[in-house]
């Protein structure tokens, strides 16, 4: 049997793109074991995943911060047994796993960012080749530590049942359609400007037998969608009030999600919406 430790910490959106690769290489071979090296607030991606996938949460921000915070990771994960690494992010961090691994004897790949090829693409603004979608470049450093699968994940809702109740504090039951609109990001370049986005929800707002539900995170982007709720009818905001889990739930629910390039996105394609 063997015992593989998948390492991608962050971002969220890196994170979550793991979760059918990692669904789908489980899936293959079920004798081994997948420990999923990650952030703790994205622990619960892979929580029930399958049977042979578990998390190794980490705290970033107090534990496991710095180099105390790394040696205290080392001492608990080299005594696991693990017989693969598999480094999905190519970090400082986890290239001092790395080393530590590979003298132990484990077999260890690492992804291939293509960062030269990016590189390339943005100066000469040429796509030819076309870069590798970040999936299949996870999923190839799978294939080098002798674990190919072919992609089988569907949705994350095949593993655990869907439970409506668990949305009482938000909504109590389903009418008509249901649009959620995610309209921040982490990098301020990819949102479309907030006075627009605003215009587009008031309009959607609207729509007959439709519900606008607004998708943010923190304080700040949680004013802004407070502030549109009280002036549009139609509209739920959810922000604070569901825990990762149960936000997938929800836009397990809705029958389109418009975002930007963010975590949301990435949730939203997770559940097949």
């Amino acid at each position: 049997m063997a015992k593989v430790l998948v390492i991608r910490l962050s971002s969220f959106g890196d994170v979550a793109m793991l979760v059918p690769v990692i669904s789908s290489v489980a899936a293959k071979y079920p004798q081994d074991r997948f420990s999923v090296m990650t952030r703790k607030a994205f622990a619960p991606l892979f929580e029930n995943l399958g049977f042979n996938i578990n998390v190794i949460p980490l705290d970033i921000n107090k534990r496991h911060k710095g180099i105390k915070g790394l040696f205290r990771v080392l001492r608990r994960v080299l005594v696991m047994g693990f017989t693969h690494v598999a480094d999905e992010h190519d970090v400082l961090r986890s290239k001092v796993l790395r080393v530590f691994f590979k003298l132990s004897g484990c077999k260890v790949a690492c992804i291939d960012k293509g960062r030269k090829e990016k590189k390339n693409a943005v100066a000469n603004k040429v796509l030819n080749p076309p870069l590798k979608p970040t999936i299949q470049r996870y999923m190839d450093v799978f294939d080098q530590l002798g674990f190919p699968a072919a992609m089988t994940f569907n949705n994350f809702f095949d593993f655990i049942p869907r439970d409506f109740s668990r949305l009482n504090s938000i909504v109590k039951e389903k009418k008509g359609k249901w649009i959620g609109v995610a309209p921040f990001s982490k990098h301020r370049g990819k949102i479309y400007p907030l006075e627009k986005m605003e215009k587009v929800v008031e309009l959607l707002s609207k729509e007959s037998d439709t519900t606008v539900f607004l998708l943010g995170s923190g304080k700040e982007e949680h004013k802004v969608l407070s502030a549109w709720t009280a002036k549009y009818s139609n509209i739920v905001n959810p922000t604070g009030r569901l825990n990762l889990e149960n936000e997938m739930l929800l836009i397990s629910y809705m029958d389109i999600v418009l975002s930007m390039d963010s975590a949301n996105m990435h949730l939203a394609s997770l559940v097949q919406v």
